[in-house]
This record gives structure tokens, sequence and C-alpha cells, in this order.
């Protein structure tokens, strides 16, 4: 029986997803309230994209997974559809609102 390497099964992983939404949290947090509300707005905006894309990869599409019991891919897709759309209420609630 061929059993693969514990490196060869972690192929894939990605520690710049996390950290990527780290520096962009704290970016948004640190300059949030010292922009105008318009440029409060673009800065919503402008990091609801790069977190959506970085859902999309570690939730529909993981390079690599703990243990064999993961989701099925219709799952996946299903909990990244919620969170896009939890999302985007949050994000339209911010841009929409005053």
């Amino acid at each position: 029986m061929n059993v693969p390497s514990p490196r060869r099964l972690q192929y894939g992983y990605l520690l710049e997803i996390p950290i990527m939404l780290m520096v962009g949290g704290a970016v948004v947090a640190t300059l949030f309230f010292h922009l105008p509300p318009v440029g409060q707005k673009v800065l919503v905006c402008g990091m609801a994209l790069p977190l959506l894309c970085c859902l999309y990869y570690v939730i529909v599409a993981p390079g690599w997974m703990a243990d064999n019991d993961h989701l099925k891919p219709t799952l996946r897709l299903l909990a990244f559809v919620l969170l896009t759309a939890m999302i985007g209420t949050g994000v339209s609630i911010i841009v929409l609102g005053e």
C-alpha cells in the first residue's frame, strides 16, 4: 500500500491567506476613523473584495484538509454563499447608511 508522506498531504496549504486578512483588517482598523465618510466607504468596499477572494479559496477550493471528513463541495459552496451574503449585507449597510 502506497501511503503519501505528511509533507505531500499538506501541498497547497497557504499561510499567506490568514496573514493577508490580518494585515487588511489592521489597515482598515487603523485608517477607518481617520478618513472622511466617503473614504470610509471606499475602504470598506476595497477590503470586501480581497476578503471574499480569500474566503473562496479557503472554503470552496481548499488545497489542504486536516482530515478526510471534510464537507462535500455543495456544502462548502453553500457556506461560501451564506458568508458572501452576510458580508455583502454588512458592506451595503455601511455604504448606503448615513
